[in-house]
């Protein structure tokens, strides 16, 4: 069996990143040495099944590309050890989504750079630039326990800044648009937005008064009201 779960075809977004690469590098361990009764750990179908923990798929279709019964998946699904695995993965996935969070804030900081060396004019007349989500399309296929974590590990510390909460709030209507959630009939996914909006809006607003309060305004601060007041537009 190829120890990779998604086709060629299938985009490079983090999923397949992080469920291709475990799959990858997994080596089962060998029985020889060990006394019998002993556990040796999983083999590469059954670790391979784990993986597929964080994938939205019916478990028939689970069990038919791993080439295993459906009884035997749903009696590995049973078992604290199998379901500890996939606990595992679903917390180092989040924390690759996180790391990725960080990684859109330095190049949304560098569109941001380009975009305010330009003349307050020219600012003024523009939209703001924006970042695709191509890295998360797949957020439809993500497993319903890889989104709750995800949406958990999205919520603002009060010690984030205006960059951090806007990039959150943005993501996070990312992945209930690609997941075709609708806020307004879901109210535990209306809140959470709600929460999501409400950091960014008042870290914006914070940013905006404090400029405002300084006796002079220079070229730099002009250019830096506009931006925030087209994201509170954008965003609000």
């Amino acid at each position: 069996m190829a120890k990779t779960i998604f086709k060629n075809e299938y985009p490079m977004t983090l999923l397949r990143v992080f469920v291709d690469g475990k799959a990858s590098m997994y080596s089962a361990p060998s029985r020889k040495g060990t006394p019998r009764g002993e556990t040796i750990g999983f083999s590469e179908v059954k670790y391979l099944a784990t993986l597929f923990g964080l994938i939205k798929m019916p478990l028939k279709n689970v069990a038919k590309a791993l080439e295993i019964s459906h009884a035997m998946l749903r009696k590995w699904r049973t078992e604290d050890a199998f379901l500890d695995l996939i606990d595992q993965h679903v917390r180092e996935f989040a924390s690759l989504f996180m790391e990725n969070i960080r990684i859109r804030i330095k190049r949304r900081e560098k569109l941001q750079d380009d975009f305010e060396a330009q003349s307050l004019a020219d600012i003024a007349s523009q939209d703001l630039p924006s970042l695709d989500y191509s890295e998360v399309s797949d957020a439809q296929h993500y497993s319903d326990i890889v989104f709750s974590y995800i949406v958990l590990s999205l919520i603002p510390e009060p010690e984030d800044d205006y960059l951090m909460c806007t990039e959150i709030y943005a993501m996070f209507c990312a992945l209930t648009f690609l997941r075709g959630i609708k806020s307004h009939v879901d109210p535990e996914v209306q809140e959470m937005e709600n929460k999501f909006r409400k950091q960014m809006l008042t870290e914006l607003a914070e940013r905006n008064i404090e400029l405002l309060q300084k006796p002079t305004l220079t070229e730099a601060d002009r250019k830096s009201v506009i931006i925030s007041l087209r994201s509170i537009a954008r965003n609000g």
